[in-house]
């Protein structure tokens, strides 16, 4: 099952090699990863596995280990290509050259050998060590092997003649590692004497790293060369700077020695192994830790590697097993969602500006409307049969639609006057598209014919308007069409020719109408076809569930995309970095135009995707259209900063509170703890009193000095934030009274509480005692304070609204009615001219606080929001959901900034600091994590 399981997962994550091999993955183009899935795939070896290493290229997994010989395997598949088995022992550790020509294997048996990758043939035996050999590694100048060995030595060999070149004694221990810098001009042994030295190329000591109390099991360099990462005995890794040779972060949390380190491609990650048997992932910037992997394997882990592309981190184990963890890729939420003013079918154009819409409505009429409010502008009619697409000149203009009553219609796009009706085909008309520079237009159909047009100039007599001249050599239904950038070629796709058989794609000398190129690869309907705007390279999308990409010059295949759906739409980003392309199947894949890896998914889609439509690079937006005609706008630029996890619940972190000073971050679960953080830092949390039942719900003192958390079993508490001591502790609730919503009065003398017991209660901190009550109809969900302490808003269950209430007279003051389900969190705006409600309908509402009247409504996710926050100055919006995600607003236009999933669970509090540069979000995963988002406001 095991090997089962590591073939399947190979075939999903890596590219589908069409005609040649893929190009080589460049792990610095895009934002990396910063999630990796919770449990690996693995692959069974027959004893343990002790080394692993990808080759530069990533097409190969190496591994070795106690069953002393070296496996290779193929990335792309899982697939075992070769087992070189001439070692007499363990195999400690392998390397491969920088050219991926050659591999090197050190071995317990006190040898090394060189492996030539092509012909699976060993070219080298090394021996002269006098104990097992621990390292290996190759200088950039594939002719230089270096070995570390547990006899104290490092040696140099010369892979031109065969021989040993020069051994060096400048450690007091064995030579656990070594490591290359990557412009090659120096390298890092560590050892068991506790040090680290640095060398260069001329074999000379140019500096020590001390800080470590045990053994140097593992060194890596950071990909720009100024840093480098170890592991060590004393359970810590360490990274450093090069030039100052200090440590900049020691990261702490394995439980036992750590045995690999690994940066990942662009040098955002660290990853580490321990024979603690878990993988933890560090945000090297900070040095605060992103994630632990625990669930993984059974033994210790020896060893760990990210491929080249940054998708996947291998690693050995003791189990016996190679674990592949594969990278979760970034989920792209909706910017906006424009409105709709009416029912249609999908088919839509974009304006070149895209600032309109023309929409396929009802009733074989267009709609063109504006783009961001989703007003009509006009309805264009002519039409008498299903409407198939309709295209934009370049300069918005004109607007073509396509029929199946065998008509095209010409448009003026400004006025929505009908310019010219085009009836030269024989059958209903497919396709449409216009030339880049607007003089020429064309259209495809069930004639299996392309008509091309003039566009005619204003006031032009359009009574006999007729194609100029048509390309014929289809044998099936022209279904696409689209010019290259340039204009000089035409490339059309057809429906199947028949019943099990291909469709037919072609590509022609736009000006004279020559076929230039055919291909029949397609096996069933094309439906989409899409220019790259720089590069001579074209993608069609097909109802046979495939996205292939075509190189014009040399007229051949360059890769295939397998999809689980037929691909209903493609397109390229104005910057030509990416590859878009949607399915039938309500997904929205974004490749990179590299190595054609997946490098994001775009959700919120809820039928088939039908169009997609890139604005202008310097707007790094795009338009996406659904069958159901729902338009919704993505913004293409994605956060490259990470989350960072704190580690210190075992449940829900139910709250988080930021202190004014943002010195202090105060967390509480279900697990009852309470905790006090240094933000920066996220470590170490100072802790108060455990608690006997989960905290629900918590709120700080205007100077943050208190704390005040309510929960299950009725424990009500009052603490100091600065001494971590319980101040007050009020005892009069029973046990099975859950206090869901807790408010402290500006002058930090009262709390305010409610909870299931359909009571709002008022407490005086320095007595302890109960100084008012009154009943609400139903059980609180949530309660705020108005900012001068004299209004309660309690969410209470009656009819899901948000009833005020005067403290003094009891009374209800006005009610916010408007949520469909109950209400999560209530809070006002800095100024207290605003009040924010969130509630399990998914949305949040602002209310004036004066009228109590809806100011906006905002469709904020798409599982229940569970709590939400404004920064300081009132401008942002932050909220959680159940969804897993958070989201930022502007909470004056109600667009959102960015989004951001950082839990694998629901995300249940938050916080922001006072700058409003760092957000923190509590999980059911019972992780806080911090992030920072680094999109402006819009």
């Amino acid at each position: 099952m095991a090997r089962i399981a590591i073939l399947v997962l190979f075939a999903a994550v890596v590219l589908v090699p069409a005609a040649d091999p893929p190009a080589k993955p460049k792990g610095d183009a895009f934002p990396e990863s910063s999630q990796y899935e919770d449990k690996p795939s693995t692959l069974t070896h027959d004893e343990e596995v002790l080394a692993v290493q990808f080759s530069p290229d990533g097409g190969i997994v190496a591994t070795g280990g106690a069953n002393k010989a070296v496996v290779l395997w193929e990335a792309g598949t899982g697939k075992k290509l070769a087992t070189l088995a001439e070692h007499d022992d363990a195999i400690a550790a392998i390397a491969f050259s920088k050219d991926g020509k050659k591999l090197a294997s050190a071995s317990y048996d006190k040898s090394v050998r060189v492996w030539d990758i092509a012909t699976r043939k060993r070219t080298h035996i090394f021996r002269g060590h006098e104990n097992a050999v621990l390292s290996v590694a190759f200088l950039h100048d594939n002719v230089t092997l270096l070995s570390g060995s547990a006899d104290k030595t490092l040696k140099a060999w010369d892979l031109a003649t065969g021989k040993e070149t020069n051994n060096y004694e400048e450690h007091k221990g064995a030579i656990w590692c070594i490591a290359v810098s990557p412009d090659g001009k120096a390298f890092a042994t560590g050892s068991s004497d506790r040090r680290i030295n640095l060398w260069n190329t001329k074999f000379e000591v140019t500096g020590s790293l001390k800080g470590h109390t045990g053994f140097v099991r593992a060194v890596a360099f950071s990909p720009d060369g100024t840093m480098l990462a170890s592991g060590s005995e004393d359970n810590a890794a360490r990274v450093w700077d090069l030039a100052s040779k200090e440590t900049i972060h020691t990261l702490t949390g394995h439980a036992d020695i750590v045995t690999g380190v690994a940066f990942s491609p662009r040098g955002q990650l660290l990853a580490t192994v321990s024979a603690d048997k878990s993988l933890r992932l560090w945000e090297v910037k900070t040095g605060g830790q992103l994630s632990a992997l625990e669930e993984g394997h059974a033994e210790a882990i020896y060893g760990v590697a990210f491929a080249p592309n940054g998708r996947q981190i291998v690693t050995a184990s003791l189990d016996h097993t190679l674990g592949t963890w594969n990278a979760a890729l970034p989920r792209v939420f909706p910017a906006t969602q424009v409105p709709s003013k009416t029912g249609g079918t999908g088919v839509t154009a974009l304006s070149p500006d895209g600032k309109r819409l023309a929409m396929v409505a009802e009733k074989f009429a267009i709609h063109v409307q504006d783009a961001k409010t989703g007003e009509i502008i006009s309805t264009l009619k002519a039409h008498k049969g299903t409407i198939l697409q309709l295209a934009f000149s370049p300069d918005g203009t004109k607007l073509i639609s396509v029929a199946r009553d065998r008509l095209g219609v010409l448009w003026d796009a400004t006025t929505g006057k009908q310019l010219a009706l085009l009836d030269g085909h024989r059958g209903a008309v497919r396709a449409a598209a216009f030339s880049p520079d607007g003089k020429t237009f064309v259209t495809g159909g069930t004639d299996k014919r392309i008509l091309v047009y003039d566009n005619p100039a204003p006031g032009a007599d359009l009574k006999e308007f007729r194609e100029r001249t048509a390309f014929d050599g289809h044998t099936a239904t022209v279904t696409a069409l689209a010019f290259s950038p340039d204009g000089r070629f035409l490339v059309s796709g057809t429906d199947i020719v028949k019943k099990n058989a291909p469709a037919e794609l072609k590509l022609w000398d736009a000006a004279t109408g020559t076929p230039l190129a055919g291909w029949t690869d397609h096996t069933g309907e094309i439906l989409a076809l899409a220019f790259h705007p720089t590069k001579p390279i074209f993608a069609s999308a097909g109802a046979d569930s495939a996205l292939r990409v075509w190189d014009i010059a040399a007229k051949k295949l360059l890769h295939t995309q397998r999809t689980q759906a037929a691909v209903a739409s493609a397109a390229f980003t104005a910057d030509g970095a990416e590859l878009l392309f949607g399915t039938v199947g309500k997904s929205l894949i974004a490749l990179d135009t590299t190595a054609w890896a997946e490098q994001a998914r775009f959700v919120g889609h809820t039928t088939a995707i039908t169009g997609i439509f890139p604005l202008k690079e310097a707007d790094k937006v795009i338009f996406t259209v659904t069958a159901d005609a729902t338009v919704r706008t993505f913004n293409l630029t994605r956060s490259a900063n990470l989350g960072t996890r704190f580690t210190g619940h075992e449940s829900w972190v139910s709250c988080l509170q930021m202190t004014p000073d943002g010195k202090r971050l105060v967390s509480a679960g279900w697990d009852g703890l309470v905790r006090v953080w240094d933000p920066a830092k996220g470590k170490e949390p100072e802790a108060m009193e455990d608690l006997m039942g989960k905290v629900l719900c918590m709120a700080l003192s205007k100077d943050g000095k208190r704390a005040v958390t309510g929960g299950g079993n009725g424990e009500l508490v009052v603490w100091n934030v600065e001494t971590q001591e319980q101040v007050a502790k009020f005892e009069d609730y029973d046990e099975e009274d859950d206090i869901n919503g807790v408010a402290l009065t500006p002058d930090g003398k009262f709390v305010v509480a409610g909870g299931n017991d359909s009571t709002v209660r008022v407490w005086e901190i320095a007595t302890g005692k109960e100084v008012k009550r009154f009943k609400v109809k139903d059980a609180v969900t949530a309660l705020a304070l108005t900012p001068d302490g004299k209004r309660a808003i309690v969410a209470a269950g009656e009819e899901n609204a948000c009833v005020v209430y005067d403290l003094d007279t009891k009374k209800e003051v006005m009610r916010l009615k408007g949520h469909t389900a109950a209400v999560s969190v209530i809070l006002f705006s800095p100024d207290g001219a605003k009040i924010l409600t969130g509630s399990m309908d998914r949305t949040l509402r602002l209310w004036d606080a004066k009228t109590g009247m809806e100011v906006r409504k905002i469709d904020a996710h798409t599982g229940g929001v569970k709590n939400a926050c404004f920064n300081a100055d009132g401008k942002v919006i932050v909220s959680v959901g159940l969804d897993h995600v958070n989201r930022l607003w502007n909470a004056e236009t109600g667009l959102v900034i960015a989004a951001y999933e950082g839990h694998a669970k629901a995300v249940v509090s938050v916080a922001i600091s006072p700058d409003g540069k760092t957000v923190y979000s509590g999980g059911a995963d019972a992780y806080i994590v911090r992030w920072q988002p680094d999109a402006g406001k819009k």
